[in-house]
């Protein structure tokens, strides 16, 4: 049967170690989705388990047919789409000959195995029946009798069926060229499919019928998607890459390290998740509540331990001064005190032994806190029935179309709309970066607005997180640390930002805005360079916060989650 199978492997990228001892199995029937933010070694560890990249240590075994789509298409820019779908028909009926000739083979066999040739012909019998029924498998997980069926279904499913069938890649869009990639591999249906960013250019229709068919197939998967309800409706097994969240485990634990005597059998990789990933969902809810539990009981006894100690040191003290001649002290009293010495330094070696193996302290859960405001003193005249912010066919020529919208006091907008109908052009209104060519854009006096853009920028800036939170923040009482939300790593807080990723910058900006409260904030596709755990973070603080919040995205679980309470505008 498939299966695949990672064991300790480490990868770098020249002195950027990527991967770290990541061990798993999938077994036929199961399939497995790899999650992180962009650079957590998503690809990578599909680039290595497909055989295009060696690790540098530990080792991956593959049992079976392999089909490979990555994110960047290799097919020749004058291949035809007859050509890539003849291709993914060749190995199907390549296995259709073999079943047929290995058929004969057995028949013809099966002759002198009745009529008792002798031990050759059993063993030569016996071996082609094992060749036969291995065969016949694959034969039967590849579907090799409804493979014409299945290719005109592929093709309508993925808006592909339309293209002629002689047209070039090159005379076809990037977004066409990816799901005739997607369809060679499920025309195909290898034994095994690693599936980079599967849902990318595929619209509702196509997601519905990639679900449906991902989990009908017999054999193994192994994806990558940032697609949360497509991997809730698919995975049966998730694996966290995100460095961030690693840090938080690391934290989470203490310094005690794993026993140096587990065998490979024995090991478990704690980035391993079974379920799906609403399951996922929940197991990091309880490992993040276990984690505040240890800290609570670790700190509880540390207070304990340090006031024990205290009161111990009183009562030698006391009984000192109480029994200042030695001679009615006596020996019963110098017990006393070398047993209470005894505690005094049991206690201390308790509280050297907690402080240096405690966890530390969880981070702050986001919050978009309104109160903020109120302590200095920003409080906006809005008396036009608490309205903030009116647009009145307010459009930019060529970029968004005429758009009425009221926005008041606390309210949540999700602005929906696909690619290039105009989300980040109606954020940049709201936010007055752009100047609308047509209509009206009222705000009331005094409105702060803050606008986490896609591209926060900064890719060239020298500072470090810490010197720019310190900057921005410097003046304000009472704010959380760099580090206390737990958005940014400690190894990467003094690091020039040029050497950061897109990713580190956006946890940044999106800091900045947590304690830097805006009247309105503007959040245009949260989900991107965002982990999956921060991104459920970030939709929990924007739906129990007083703030008012608009959101532009196109993430299918964002819209599907989106408060019954919340407004929608759709592009």
């Amino acid at each position: 049967m498939p299966r695949v199978l990672a064991s300790g492997i480490d990868f770098y990228y020249a002195d950027e170690r990527v991967l770290t001892d990541v061990t798993f199995t999938v077994e036929a029937g199961s399939r497995l989705a790899l999650i992180g933010e962009n650079g957590s070694g998503k690809s990578t560890l599909l680039r290595l388990l497909h055989g295009e990249l060696e690790p540098d240590a530990g080792r991956s075994e593959l049992t079976g047919d392999l089909g490979f789509l990555a994110q960047e298409v290799a097919h020749p820019p004058t291949a035809t789409v007859q050509q890539i779908i003849d291709e993914s028909l060749a190995p199907v009926r390549q296995l259709e000959l073999d079943l047929g000739r290995a058929a004969q083979e057995l028949e013809k066999l099966s002759v002198t195995h009745v009529q008792g040739e002798g031990g050759e012909h059993t063993e030569a019998f016996e071996q082609a029946t094992r060749e036969y029924d291995a065969l016949l498998q694959r034969a039967e997980m590849a579907d090799i009798w409804g493979a014409e069926a299945r290719m005109e279904q592929v093709l309508n499913a993925l808006d592909l069926a339309h293209l002629e069938r002689n047209r070039p890649i090159r005379a076809m869009s990037g977004g066409q060229v990816r799901r005739l990639s997607l369809a060679q591999v499920l025309i195909r249906r290898p034994e095994i499919m690693l599936l980079d960013e599967p849902t990318n250019h595929v619209d509702e229709q196509g997601l519905e019928f990639l679900q449906q068919t991902l989990r009908e197939f017999p054999g193994v998967v192994v994806l990558s998607s940032h697609d949360r309800t497509f991997l809730d409706a698919v995975a049966t097994s998730i694996f966290d890459l995100d460095p961030f969240e690693a840090s938080l485990r690391e934290r989470s634990r203490g310094v005690a390290a794993p026993s140096p005597d587990a065998t490979e059998s024995e090991r478990t990789d704690v980035r391993l998740y079974s379920g799906s990933y609403s399951d996922f969902l929940r197991q990091k809810r309880q490992e993040r509540r276990a984690w505040e539990d240890k800290y609570a009981s670790e700190q509880e006894e540390l207070e304990w331990l340090r006031g024990e100690g205290s009161r111990k040191a009183r009562d030698i003290k006391h009984r000192e001064m109480r029994d200042n001649n030695k001679m009615s002290y006596g020996m019963r009293g110098a017990r006393v005190d070398k047993q209470l010495s005894r505690r005094i330094r049991a206690a201390d070696h308790r509280i050297a032994e907690l402080e240096e193996r405690a966890v530390e302290r969880p981070p702050l859960a986001l919050s978009f806190d309104a109160s903020r405001m109120a302590e200095r003193g920003r409080e906006l005249d809005a008396s036009d029935g608490g309205v903030l912010l009116r647009l009145k066919k307010a459009a930019v020529a060529g970029r968004v179309g005429p758009t009425d919208l009221v926005i008041q006091r606390g309210e949540k907008w999700l602005i929906t709309g696909d690619n290039g109908s105009g989300k980040s052009t109606l954020l940049g209104l709201l936010a007055g970066d752009l100047k609308q060519t047509s209509g009206s854009v009222t705000r009331v006096d005094g409105l702060r607005l803050a606008l986490l853009e896609q591209e926060v920028g900064l890719e060239s800036d020298p500072r470090t997180p810490r010197e720019i939170y310190a900057l921005i923040t410097g003046g304000l009482p009472g704010l959380p640390s760099v580090l206390d939300y737990g958005l940014l790593r400690p190894q990467d807080v003094d690091k020039p930002l040029k050497h950061l990723s897109a990713g580190v910058r956006r946890r940044l900006i999106l800091q900045l805005q947590l304690v830097h409260t805006p009247d309105i904030l503007l959040l245009d596709e949260p989900t991107n360079h965002l982990s999956l755990q921060l991104i459920e973070e970030v939709a929990a603080a924007i739906t129990s916060t007083e703030l008012t919040v608009v959101v532009a995205s196109h993430d299918r679980w964002l819209r599907s989650t989106w408060s019954r309470k919340g407004k929608r505008l759709a592009l």
